[in-house]
């Protein structure tokens, strides 16, 4: 995953440390954000070749940060990381504007082999954003 730059958004401290251990041992690039607001700023402002956003976060959840970088633009792949596994959960995550999901406890094979799907149809398939 040489040259991926992944944005992580999550308010669990250990969370943020497991992905970062997990995607820098696959050399990916990953910078951290505590919560939907940090996400979406540096969302924004990075050149990130996927987001993977935690849906449950104080001050803004993964839902709003997700349909906020949508709505602003981002049209590279977000996917949901979530413990909430019901399908109108995972249904909604689809809904806001997230690719796909990873669930919790996150798997490392899983979670990288998912980056390169979605990573690997961004470049072949152009994606629509809808504008505020």
């Amino acid at each position: 995953m040489r040259g991926i730059k992944v944005l992580f958004v999550d308010d669990a401290l250990d969370n943020r440390e497991l992905v970062l251990r997990m995607l820098g041992l696959a050399e990916a690039e990953v910078e951290l954000a505590c919560n939907g607001v940090e996400g979406v700023e540096k969302g924004l402002r990075g050149d990130y070749n996927v987001i993977l956003m935690d849906i449950q976060m104080p001050e803004m959840d993964g839902y709003e940060a997700t349909t906020r970088l949508r709505n602003m633009g981002f049209k590279n792949p977000i996917l949901a990381v979530t413990a909430h596994t019901r399908r109108e959960n995972l249904e909604h995550c689809l809904a806001v504007g997230c690719d796909d999901f990873v669930c919790k406890p996150i798997n490392r094979t899983l979670l990288i082999q998912k980056i390169k799907e979605h990573l690997a149809h961004s470049l072949s398939t152009p994606k629509a954003v809808a504008k505020a």
